[in-house]
Parts: structure tokens; C-alpha cells; sequence
């Protein structure tokens, strides 16, 4: 199904529900087939929640929502690179998630959540980010190839 472009904002602490829902969704799907299913119980989105309203007060890391209507359909987020290696390597950022809700992949939501992270982490100064698990999450790669990685 294909649907309306969903624009993208900064994400508050009304958003927090919401991106937990998605982060647990979105991750239980990508792993189901490889992690046991212990591991993917232990995902909470109780928990998540208060992890994201946390990180969203704090303010110290941009996270972004992409809304459609009323509901949000996707989310990303980004912070300082935490790898020595890649960060050796130029990059000194590095995109920490970037969620889809699974009716919306494919729209377009991911590209639109893109940009301005990348923008916001321009504007902090840094020139080259990474994202994390880049060769590893199949559902993400259609975007990342389209940005050159």
C-alpha cells in the first residue's frame, strides 16, 4: 500500500509512546529469524518509553518523527560515534537508530528522517556520520546505498 509523504519533526516527550511501540515492532521483526526468543520478549516497550522520554528531555541527541495524521510512522535519532575505530576513521557521528513502522518502509519515511538528522548533525559541526549496523540490517540498505554507504 502505498501512502502520502509524512513530514518530519523534532520529537517531544508526547512522542516517546510512540517510538517505543515502533522500536519494539520494528526490531522484533528485523531479528526474529536469528535471535532466540527470549531475547525478543525481553524488549519492553514500557521500559523503551521511559529510555526515549528520557533522552528526549535531555535534549542532548537530535531524534526526529515522521507524522501521518495523527500517528507517528517512523523515527530516527543520532549521537556522538562511540566506536575509537570509526571515529579514527573521520567519523565522528553516527546515526543510533533509524525505525519504520512496517506498513510505512518502502514510502519514502526513512529518506524523509534522514536528512534532517544529517542536517542537525552538520550544523554541530560534524562532517562524517555513520550509521550504526549499516552492513547488517537489510531493511535499511535500499536508503544507505542511495546515500553513498
Amino acid at each position: 500500500m502505498s501512502h502520502a509523504p509524512a513530514p518530519t519533526i523534532p520529537a517531544t516527550a508526547d512522542h516517546a509512546r510512540a517510538i517505543a511501540e515502533i522500536g519494539v515492532e520494528t526490531w522484533h521483526d528485523a531479528y526474529r529469524a536469528i535471535m532466540p526468543a527470549t531475547v525478543l520478549a525481553a524488549r519492553n516497550v514500557d521500559r523503551a518509553q521511559q529510555n526515549w522520554a528520557r533522552a528526549i528531555d535531555q535534549g542532548t541527541t537530535p531524534i526526529h518523527v515522521a507524522i501521518a495524521g495523527n500517528a507517528v510512522v517512523g523515527f530516527a535519532s543520532a549521537a556522538h560515534q562511540r566506536s575509537t575505530l570509526l571515529e579514527a576513521e573521520g567519523f565522528s557521528a553516527e546515526i543510533t537508530t533509524l525505525y519504520v513502522r512496517l506498513g510505512w518502509q518502502r514510502q519514502g519515511v526513512g529518506k524523509a528522517l534522514w536528512d534532517p538528522i544529517i542536517n542537525e548533525l552538520a550544523q554541530q559541526g560534524h562532517e562524517r556520520v555513520r550509521p550504526v549496523g549499516a552492513r547488517t540490517k537489510r531493511a535499511s540498505a535500499p536508503l544507505l546505498r542511495s546515500e553513498g554507504l
